[in-house]
């Protein structure tokens, strides 16, 4: 008979699916049962236990909006193990069993994408609410550009209506040096961030670049511009959250422990497409590049799109962004290369058909003369814990 795993989530968002997503993978590969309730109230939870008698669980998403952790019923918190997914690893100043996203390694991230575009300031605008990730973001936001001497500009939002919020961050962002970076705590915000600009007329990504978090599609692709997101790799969270419950299991002596999962990769788009400020064919080109340049597509295809000649839309697209059509759409392929070489569970011989090389040959030749190294050393160097 297979062991069972209790999972207490609320598949809220597409964040919690790719959670479910990985810890299914590493079910799979265990030959658990996993058992999914969304309910967290402790008569459903005692109801569930006795009835599955799991051997764990793993609990995630937001499921009790007044608790940040939600426990189990004390007649089985000493005899199943239990292991929080993206969560406060740190409650009521305790270490718990915890795999959270690295939002440090976000907030680098998002700063780093910024300084490339020579930016006058930069800011970071607040989630309204305090959330332990809302200041792990704007850690690794301030440390990375203090190394070059920069201070972030921080709206934080304290309480008052929706509508206040609004006026305030209009009023704030009105203020700042132009061109202006701002990393948002979410893509919610960034969305806000994009709504206040129209209002207070700054254009964007010539005024104002706007970077988000969680690449969520409903938000990101319905914004006008579109917003340009970093995705934290949720589906690795969740099988790593599988595998410290397995450790646990196996070792009931185990001390608390936090495991991170880091962003993945930046989804870039209109919302920081600086370089194709005041050309919509330029900003359409690549926007068709970032979304299907895993896909098979060819130089040909986006200049299809492209007014005037195939010399004149190559010539438009170079002065534009600094490289050829072909250039930019190996970037964009070999950005997928590198996140995926960072999950050791992926076959390096499958990488390449997954992103858009007719070959693993012309892949390894590609990625060698890029990054002066091969696809192995550079997994060596990378892979995710």
């Amino acid at each position: 008979m297979k062991d069972t795993v209790l999972l207490v989530f609320t598949p809220s968002s597409a964040n919690s699916n790719a959670l479910i997503t990985g810890v299914s993978a590493y079910a799979r590969h265990r030959k658990w049962r996993v058992h999914m309730i969304d309910k967290a109230d402790r008569r459903t939870l005692t109801d569930a236990i006795e009835f599955f008698r799991p051997v764990g669980c793993l609990i995630g998403g937001h499921i009790d909006r007044t608790c940040d952790l939600v426990e189990l019923p004390p007649k089985f918190a000493r005899t199943i193990p239990v292991v929080y997914l993206d969560r406060d690893p740190f409650p009521a100043k305790r270490q718990i069993f915890c795999v959270a996203h690295d939002s440090v390694e976000t907030g680098r991230l998002a700063a780093k994408e910024l300084l490339d575009l020579g930016l006058s300031s930069y800011g970071y605008v607040a989630w309204n609410t305090p959330t332990y990730w809302n200041g792990m973001r704007l850690e690794g936001f301030s440390q990375e550009l203090q190394t070059f001497g920069i201070h972030p500009l921080v709206f934080a939002p304290s309480g008052g209506s929706t509508t206040t919020r609004i006026r305030k961050l209009g009023k704030w962002l009105a203020k700042l040096p132009r061109p202006i970076g701002i990393f948002a705590a979410n893509d919610r915000t960034a969305a806000d961030v994009l709504l206040v600009a129209d209002q207070v007329g700054l254009k964007v990504p010539t005024d104002l670049v706007v970077i988000g978090v969680d690449n969520n599609l409903a938000i990101c692709t319905s914004s006008e511009p579109t917003i340009t997101s970093i995705a934290p790799d949720f589906e690795r969270g969740g099988y790593l959250a599988a595998h410290l419950l397995d450790e646990r299991i196996a070792n009931p002596s185990m001390e608390p422990t936090t495991r991170w999962f880091r962003p993945m990769s930046i989804i870039r788009r209109d919302s920081s497409a600086r370089t194709a400020a005041g050309n919509p064919s330029i900003s359409k080109a690549l926007q068709l590049i970032n979304e299907k340049a895993c896909s098979g597509l060819k130089a040909k295809d986006v200049i299809a799109i492209l007014p005037g000649s195939r010399r004149y839309a190559e010539r438009d697209f170079l002065k534009a962004t600094g490289k050829s059509i072909l250039q930019a759409i190996i970037d964009v392929r070999l950005e997928k290369v590198k996140e995926l070489l960072q999950n050791p569970r992926c076959r390096i011989s499958a990488i390449a058909s997954q992103c858009g090389w007719a070959s693993t040959n012309y892949l390894r030749r590609t990625f060698q003369e890029r990054m002066h190294m091969s696809m192995s050393d550079w997994r060596k160097q990378n892979v995710r814990g």
